[in-house]
């Protein structure tokens, strides 16, 4: 097996991805272009933790959104490694869409053994001074910016905000199966999406994605409902606490910072030409000068290529 990264006394992990087998995916899109939530990767740096006894993700940047293909499948492969002169390890996640593709690094974090304490419980609930915030507008204003999102993400119920607080409540789509995640990335993406209308006016008409996280630290699995409490760190950014139906504490979140989206570079990276459908499309050729040649000595070639125009050749073949 090719490794993504050559580093010696590396842990790896390997898997598949596609659409078939992961049908959530297709319900997170930006611009109309399927993209692997940045939630996933959190799972992904998590479940490493878990089986190298380094449980806490201290953190995780995203360095390239990954298009997910509508047919094709990905491979995986998530590594740690030991940092020198340190007791933490390097996590890193690769992509590639071929065996014998290039390996691409979409994101990097560091794993800890040590574990906080769980913050306070969210057992008094609702805030009791907090404004309601109708999950219907949430999601109007993100498809408004391009973040457009199917059931298995559209899981926020309820809302408030409190000052620079908010806070929501989420649900998962119950056709959605958490067997084998540590936090489902559809559920931790939902409790976001309050923060993600809450943005600066220059970024106001703009999708935007979390990008880099801190400290990360997971405390139950399982979850399908959560209540969500965001205070306020700046314009994008938040501190993060998740509790289960009854205010238990399930994971903490130091801080989450979200990102525009280079809606450019999401385009450039679908250009996968696997399984794509290719439509028969006739092009005027002038016949030879002499008219009475016999049409079997001059025939006009017609190349089909992903990405450019069909292209005609006269040249007799």
């Amino acid at each position: 097996m090719q490794l993504a990264d050559s580093t010696t006394h590396a842990t790896v992990f390997t898997g598949t991805l596609n659409q078939r087998t992961h049908p959530w995916l297709s319900d997170h899109t930006v611009t109309g272009i399927t993209v692997l939530p940045a939630t996933a990767y959190v799972d992904l740096a998590l479940h490493a933790g878990h089986h190298t006894n380094h449980p806490r993700l201290t953190e995780l940047e995203m360095h390239k959104p990954l298009v997910i293909p509508e047919q094709a499948t990905l491979q995986l492969q998530v590594m740690t490694a030991p940092l020198p002169d340190s007791d933490d390890l390097r996590v890193t996640v690769h992509v590639r869409q071929e065996s014998d593709a290039p390996w691409v690094l979409h994101a990097t974090g560091t794993l800890s053994a040590a574990v906080p304490a769980a913050e306070a419980d969210l057992t008094a609930w609702p805030p009791a001074d907090a404004r309601p915030i109708a999950p219907a507008d949430v999601y109007t204003e993100l498809v408004a910016r391009g973040n457009e999102y199917g059931p298995a993400f559209q899981g926020l119920t309820a809302a408030w905000r409190d000052g620079d607080d908010l806070y929501a409540e989420i649900e998962l789509d119950p056709d959605t199966d958490v067997t084998g995640y540590g936090i489902h990335p559809a559920l931790l993406d939902a409790a976001l999406h309050t923060l993600g209308i809450d943005t600066s006016p220059s970024d106001a008409n703009e999708p935007q994605l979390p990008a880099l996280w801190r400290d990360i630290s997971l405390y139950a699995t399982g979850a399908t409902t959560l209540r969500v409490h965001l205070g306020r760190s700046g314009p994008g950014s938040a501190r993060v606490l998740l509790a289960d139906a009854v205010g238990q504490p399930v994971a903490k979140i130091e801080s989450v910072a979200l990102r525009p989206v280079e809606t450019a570079q999401l385009a450039a990276s679908d250009t996968s030409t696997h399984n794509r459908l290719f439509a028969v499309e006739w092009t005027a050729t002038a016949l030879a000068s002499d008219g009475g040649t016999d049409a079997g000595d001059h025939q006009a070639w017609t190349i089909l290529t992903a990405g450019t125009p069909a292209t005609a050749l006269p040249e007799s073949i």
